[in-house]
């Protein structure tokens, strides 16, 4: 049961959208501190005595997510930053349902189900590009037409999915190489010429990155090496096969994917897939089943195996070239793609082994100077899209910085970034007494678990990972069960509660605030939803109701009254036109597209001074948007 339930919450986390949108973010959070709440005022949790390791973890992203709320203070807006609170806050309360109500000895199937949950999110992603139109049209590629070849379903984000599968590689490892996994460990490894596949067709070079830290960290740590570089050697052999069948077919990689071409060519390579996974998993049992347990080898042996690891990587270093790619991956996107030679029709692997950074360096440069304005708090959560807009050093429109380590840096100073960098250091010092205290061949759980860790924050100093909920959770979900196998005394029975009722209630309490506190602007955002829906349908009257609703939910936000002013607007009322996007710029007076519709709204009025006024205003904010360009 522990294995499906996990495998279950891991999988459906995956569906729609990764749970990226705030309202499925935020109703998730609900549904987190409620469970939490309700566990532990009825006593059922915690099952063991919480280490102190993990008190630590989770005392240091609690004062994060107190921080990022307490920034609305300094903020260019009070709503971004108690918006990233809100997400600080599904996270801690992950990681601390996870913490109270693992029990250590399901600890081991808790990592089996992460593993299985990811497996079967690579099976969907990959049989939707092997069966063309199985999913139907995927929102990225409405949004983003240009990179609708790259694998984006069922997190609609290619990195995102790229990462996410990658996380799950040291996890396959680890019940492959799990003596008492059984005949699971075939089916484990089955799964990697799939992963690797999926990355392939993302072409997420963040994810590839992600996978090769997991698999060293990994090896580093387990006490069973030899028969890890066994499955590795084999996984990775399985995997290029795969990844062969789906180059060699143009049209299912590069599209059209409509193509009655690209449907027979799906069909062919699911067959040969299907056939080189259970081949993989057939060579390495071969294998496995020969090998001891805990080999020994000679010194020698060892130092050869240790020299041949050396000479391998530097001699990839020598062949990247870091240095001529460092300065291939600091040109702005735009110069980049003049001289890129991508060849037509090639588009996935092409990206895949290019230097192109897609903007990354100009994004982490404009962080670092967010970061030198105010070194303390930063600009506040969520400043980074307006910093931007602002300051931003080439024409590229993002709303986050590409890497949680320097976004956290720009937008909460010093103060925000050790307190993350707390959490997961906590996280990894948990890991470490874990794998102190492990017996012989016990290292394999903990050491998979660090390894999810490592590549997460391996991914997320490339990419937003941070925003990406399903990913995010994982590694958080990974780093509870390290916290929870910190603990040293029994597990007790169900029926006895270890904390006092008086305390069991205040965390109840606790609980009913913090829901209330994240349904708040839920609430908002679902009557925002109605009142878009209302005023597509051309019911007026529902659209206001549904706005003013939003409004007196979450009175702090700027979407309500510029939805009224936009409402008022069409039906020809601009004085109260004018009066809602004047309490929209009151609530969030950074955000350029609010200042333009004021501008429009006053240049209907007649008021030429005060629309010249808010235009300027816009481009103050975003100078270098191409709606001023003319101007």
């Amino acid at each position: 049961m522990v294995v499906v339930g996990v495998a279950a919450v891991a999988f459906l986390l995956a569906l729609n959208g990764g749970f990226y949108h705030l309202a499925d973010r935020d109703a998730l959070a609900v549904l987190v501190w409620w469970a939490l709440g309700l566990m532990v005022v009825l006593g059922l949790w915690p099952v063991a005595r919480v280490p102190p390791v993990a008190a630590v973890a989770a005392a240091a992203l609690a004062a994060f997510a107190a921080f990022a709320a307490l920034s609305a203070l300094w903020a260019p807006a009070a709503e971004t930053a108690l918006t990233e609170a809100n997400r600080v806050l599904l996270y801690l309360g992950i990681f601390i349902l996870v913490v109270l109500a693992a029990r250590p000895r399901d600890a081991s199937r808790a990592i089996d189900g992460l593993a299985l949950g990811i497996a079967a999110v690579g099976v969907l992603a990959l049989a939707s590009r092997l069966f063309p139109g199985l999913t139907g049209t995927q929102e990225v590629a409405r949004l983003l037409p240009d990179s609708a070849d790259r694998l984006s379903y069922p997190v609609d984000y290619w990195n995102g999915l790229g990462i996410l599968v990658a996380l799950g590689v040291p996890l396959l490892l680890r019940t492959a190489t799990s003596i008492e996994a059984g005949r699971a460990r075939g089916l484990a490894l089955a799964a990697l010429p799939v992963i690797s596949t999926v990355v392939y067709l993302t072409s997420s070079r963040g994810a590839a990155l992600a996978a090769a830290v997991a698999v060293l960290a990994y090896l580093a740590l387990t006490d069973r090496r030899l028969l890890t570089m066994w499955a590795a050697a084999v996984g990775a052999g399985g995997s290029v096969l795969a990844v062969l069948v789906v180059y060699h077919r143009r049209a299912l990689v590069n599209g059209p994917l409509s193509s009655d071409l690209a449907h027979s060519q799906g069909r062919s390579a699911a067959l040969l897939i299907a056939l080189i996974c259970a081949g993989t998993a057939a060579v390495y049992l071969l294998g496995a089943l020969r090998a001891p347990v805990r080999p020994r080898l000679a010194a020698p042996l060892r130092i050869a195996a240790a020299a041949a690891v050396v000479l391998g990587i530097v001699a990839a270093m020598i062949a990247l070239d870091p240095a001529k790619r460092l300065d291939r991956f600091k040109v702005p996107p735009d110069e980049y793609y003049r001289t890129d030679t991508t060849k037509p029709g090639r588009y996935i692997e092409s990206h895949l082994f290019s230097s192109g950074g897609s903007g990354r360096w100009q994004f982490w440069g404009s962080a670092e100077k967010e970061f030198s304005r105010h070194p303390v708090g930063g600009g506040g959560a969520g400043s980074f899209e307006s910093w931007w807009a602002a300051n931003g050093s080439i024409t590229f429109y993002v709303r986050d910085a590409h890497s949680l380590w320097l976004e956290t840096l720009g937008e909460l100073g010093l103060v925000g970034l050790m307190l993350l960098v707390g959490f997961w250091a906590a996280v990894l010092v948990a890991g470490a007494l874990v794998l102190r205290r492990a017996p012989p061949g016990g290292r394999n759980g903990p050491a998979a678990l660090i390894a999810v860790v490592l590549a997460f924050c391996a991914g997320a100093a490339l990419d937003w990972m941070w925003e990406m909920t399903v990913v995010a959770a994982i590694a958080v979900i990974a780093a509870g069960l390290l916290a929870a196998l910190a603990a040293r005394d029994v597990e007790r029975p169900l029926g006895r509660p270890r904390v006092k009722a008086p305390i069991r209630l205040a965390a109840g309490a606790a609980s009913l605030v913090l829901i209330a506190v994240i349904a708040l602007p839920l609430l908002a955002d679902l009557r925002m939803r109605a009142s878009a829906s209302a005023s597509a349908r051309g019911d007026t009257a529902a659209a206001i109701d549904a706005a003013r609703d939003a409004r007196r939910v979450a009175p702090w936000t700027s979407a309500p009254p510029t939805q009224l002013a936009l409402l008022a607007e069409r039906g020809r009322d601009l004085p109260a036109a004018r009066e809602w996007i004047d309490r929209a710029l009151k609530a969030n007076d950074s955000d350029w597209r609010i200042w333009v519709t004021a501008a429009r709204i006053e240049t209907e009025m007649g008021d030429a001074r005060a629309a010249e006024q808010s235009l300027a205003r816009a481009r103050k904010l975003n100078p270098r948007s191409p709606l001023f360009a003319a101007r």
